[in-house]
């Protein structure tokens, strides 16, 4: 790729909180001589891009779970400073692709887009499918969901997580390539460490991710407390959630009398976050939602592919879709939650886990990893 080309990524989040990004960022430094990520600023964290990695964070730093509760007002002036510096740095600048990252820089793009200078090639990575029902009437993410229909005439690259999502897009309309981009983590960076060690002492589970509701928490649990002999299990949760879902957990624990065996580390930064995983046994894959994320969230699940990334075979649900995507692995098991085969399964890892952890790891390194997909698209982005 000649060394005169540029990229600009832009999401409204920040891609501190999206692995999928970073990994992005890290793949086209390497193919581009310029690439600039425009956020908004949510995060305070370090950050370790290539030396052609530009970072431009817009506005103060302010919490994501602040910006929720700012007023209307305040949310609309944030909504239009980014949607000014996008503009901004794309007057200023000439740049091969822009990448919009989700609904949100759909809407700034459709705003700004009879003044931006041609020649720019437009790139829509959509990390979550928008639901029309999850936003209030008129509101910023209702005027981004509509955006994001209407610009597929521009795109010359569209690209999803998971291919079962292309029914919620109007794929009619588009006019570029599509193509096929999961949230598997990256080569480079999982490659500096090293994986999962077997413990003889206790079998730590991990979720990793988003904390909340259908999961399968609560089950494990309580499988915990009826066995005297699964006190070697231990649950452990990495990540944000809602305070009042935690503390109902906390309180759960302790009624199980298994709270010793149950621990939220928090949110750890994705940097950060091998070491974590490398300390457990066992990563937790588990989605019984039945909403379109939940059932669509194979290949969008970065967390599946990162646990068996630093070795660890993964537990997920017993379901048809499940099966099909994943029973090829055998690091990868099912259950239905219930008891009797929360102890079944856990106990067929334990068994023989030297061996299920050199196969998730070897699956990642030859098939499962960010570049692999990345590098498919090569020849659209050199065109």
């Amino acid at each position: 790729m000649s060394n005169s080309k540029s990229i600009l990524i832009t999401l409204y989040g920040h891609p501190g909180y999206y692995p999928p990004t970073l990994n992005l960022i890290r793949c086209t430094a390497s193919r581009f001589d310029k690439v600039t990520v425009l956020s908004r600023n949510f995060l305070q964290a370090d950050r370790k891009f290539p030396p052609n990695v530009k970072v431009m964070e817009v506005g103060p730093f302010m919490s994501i779970r602040d910006s929720e509760r700012i007023p209307i007002s305040q949310k609309i002036y944030y909504f239009f400073q980014y949607t000014w510096s996008l503009g901004r740095e794309l007057l200023g600048n000439s740049y091969s692709w822009l990448v919009l990252c989700d609904t949100i820089p759909t809407l700034s793009y459709k705003i700004l887009r009879l003044v931006l200078p041609k020649g720019t090639k437009l790139w829509y990575h959509n990390h979550d499918v928008s639901e029309l029902k999850a936003h209030r009437l008129f509101s910023i993410g209702w005027f981004a969901y509509h955006s994001e229909k209407s610009i597929f005439g521009q795109l010359n690259l569209f690209t999803l997580p998971a291919d079962e999502r292309k029914e919620y897009f109007p794929m009619h309309k588009l006019q570029g390539k599509y193509g096929f981009l999961p949230n598997y983590p990256s080569f480079l960076f999982y490659s500096q460490f090293s994986k999962a060690k077997e413990s003889r002492k206790a079998t730590r589970i991990l979720f990793q991710g988003s904390i909340g509701p259908g999961h399968g928490f609560e089950d494990i649990l309580r499988t915990m407390a009826t066995q005297k002999d699964i006190q070697n299990w231990e649950l452990i949760l990495a990540g944000k959630g809602d305070e009042c879902y935690l503390d109902n957990l906390m309180n759960l624990s302790k009624n199980l009398g298994v709270d010793d065996s149950f621990e939220w580390v928090g949110y750890i930064p994705y940097m950060n976050l091998p070491f974590t995983t490398g300390s457990c046994h066992i990563g937790l894959g588990i989605y019984t939602g039945l909403d379109v994320m939940n059932q669509t969230v194979g290949t969008a699940s970065n967390k599946i592919y990162e646990y068996a990334a630093m070795g660890l075979p993964v537990l997920v649900h017993d379901t048809p879709y499940w099966r099909n995507l994943l029973g090829k692995f055998d690091w990868c098991f099912f259950t239905d939650l219930s008891q009797e085969s929360l102890i079944q399964t856990i106990s067929d890892i334990v068994l023989d886990y030297s061996r299920y952890s050199q196969s998730a790891q070897s699956s990642f390194q030859k098939h499962l990893n960010f570049e692999k997909y990345f590098e498919q698209l090569l020849p659209i982005l050199e065109s």
